[in-house]
C-alpha cells in the first residue's frame, strides 16, 4: 500500500478487516510505504508540528469510531479506542460549552497510535 497516511491507515483497517470475514481465503503480504514515515497520520497530522496548528474541526465533531479487536490468521490485533475515548472527551458536555480544536499533532497522535496497534502485530508474525 503507497500512502499509510490517515487515508492508508484506514484501508488497512477495512483490509484487513474484510480478511478476518474471509478466513479462508490465501495469506496476503502486506508492504506499506509512507514517505514522510509517519504511519497513520501522515504529513499534516505530523506529531512534531506546534501546537499552534489546530485543526479546523471541533473535538466534539471528531466522531472517528473505535475498532473492535479481530483475530486474523491466529494474530490477535487489539481494538483501539474512539477518539472521544481516547481524548478523554465528555460527550455528555452541553452544547453550550465552548468548542475545543484541538492541534493537529493532538490528532496526529491518535492517528499514529492506532496504525501501530494495527501494524506492530502482523509484523511480528
Amino acid at each position: 500500500m503507497i500512502g499509510m497516511g490517515p487515508r492508508g491507515s484506514y484501508a488497512l483497517e477495512n483490509l484487513i478487516s474484510t480478511l478476518v470475514d474471509h478466513q479462508e481465503a490465501p495469506d496476503v503480504q502486506l508492504l506499506l510505504f509512507e514517505a514522510t514515515g509517519n504511519f497513520g497520520n501522515g504529513q499534516v497530522y505530523d506529531t512534531q508540528q506546534t501546537n499552534d496548528n489546530w485543526l479546523n474541526v471541533s473535538e466534539r465533531a471528531l466522531e472517528l469510531q473505535g475498532r473492535k479487536s479481530l483475530i486474523y490468521k491466529g494474530i490477535e490485533l487489539p481494538g483501539f479506542p474512539s477518539y472521544h475515548q481516547w481524548a478523554d472527551f465528555d460527550q455528555g458536555k452541553a452544547s453550550t460549552d465552548i468548542d475545543v480544536y484541538p492541534p493537529r499533532a493532538k490528532l496526529g497522535v491518535y492517528l499514529q497510535e492506532r496504525c501501530q496497534s494495527l501494524i506492530e502485530p502482523l509484523a511480528a508474525n
